[in-house]
């Protein structure tokens, strides 16, 4: 198990995770090798136009996702979309926002163009 503090700054590809504190636990049975990253106290993950925030995140290398809570937020360009849990999906262009005992809250910001008709965006692909 490894521990950081600070100001904690991961990068992997294009994809960017920042965090107060970040303990990485590596596999028992496979040297070397990640098993689950958790990020706690101001956590950012981003990649390009899109990012999401929380208080808490968990990198789970098997399924390659993250899973953010206490505050999470997506966002996509202008768009936003809050809930009590959101899971990125890495491998895929997908998130899962879970409104849990509260509301998911959305704000979708629709295109400027020149006077044509306007089509909302798309959300994430699930929104409870």
């Amino acid at each position: 198990m490894l521990t950081y503090k600070g100001d904690v700054v991961v990068l992997q590809g294009d994809m960017k995770l920042q965090s107060d504190t970040l303990v990485v636990s590596l596999d028992d049975h496979a040297e070397n090798k990640v098993k689950e990253v958790v990020a706690d106290g101001d956590v950012r993950l981003s990649k390009g136009d899109r990012w999401a925030t929380g208080g808490h995140a968990v990198f789970d290398q098997a399924n390659n996702t993250v899973v953010l809570s206490s505050n999470a937020e997506l966002h996509d360009g202008p768009n936003q979309v809050t809930g009590e849990r959101v899971v990125v999906y890495l491998n895929e262009q997908r998130s899962v926002v879970d409104g849990g005992t509260g509301r998911v809250k959305a704000v979708l910001v629709p295109p400027k163009n020149d006077g044509a008709s306007a089509a909302l965006p798309t959300p994430p692909e699930s929104v409870r």
